[in-house]
């Protein structure tokens, strides 16, 4: 008897265990208004130093060319199927990765929605009316998991505009 309860002691443990590792989930939330108490640099400070930083990146124009790249490729991927250290990989991947390392993570987000805002008006600059919002589409679908596949921070972003996951 003191064995099967023993038993369905460590049962129960382990599975309290596998619910609670199901359940953790990591979300960042930056509150402007707790951050204009750091030093002033809340809100509209804070836009104006991502703007700069983005701008100083040229609008993460590399990032541009990748994203632009698997929207033409049907969102293929080069870097998921051979790693990014091996195979071929594409030519504006690295340098995008070195772009968005120069900002600082809270401008990672925002320089990729401006990125893709860019390109949306190169997009319609050249006649191409009708695809325009499929392909925005697919670019965000690309940018939104791009800062994780370079090792930056956050690994992830949710765009303006993008559609949620069912699986979210």
């Amino acid at each position: 008897m003191a064995k099967l309860m023993s038993l369905a002691a460590v049962a129960t443990a382990f599975l309290f265990l596998i619910v609670v590792d199901a359940s953790v989930r990591t979300t960042v939330i930056i509150d402007e208004d707790t951050n204009q108490g750091r030093g002033g640099q809340g809100g509209q400070g804070q836009q104006q130093q991502c703007e700069k930083q983005i701008q100083e990146q040229d609008y993460l124009r590399s990032c541009q060319q990748f994203l632009w790249e698997k929207v033409q490729k049907g969102g293929r991927s080069y870097y998921y199927n051979q790693g990014r250290g091996g195979g071929q990989q594409s030519q504006h991947f690295d340098s995008c990765c070195d772009d968005l390392k120069q900002l600082r993570s809270e401008c990672t987000c925002r320089g990729l929605e401006r990125a893709i805002g860019q390109m949306r008006q190169d997009i319609q600059q050249q006649g191409q009316q009708q695809e325009v919002e499929r392909w925005v589409q697919q670019a965000k679908q690309v940018a939104r998991d791009l800062p994780g596949q370079c090792g930056t921070q956050p690994s992830r972003c949710q765009l303006q505009g993008q559609q949620q996951s069912a699986w979210f």
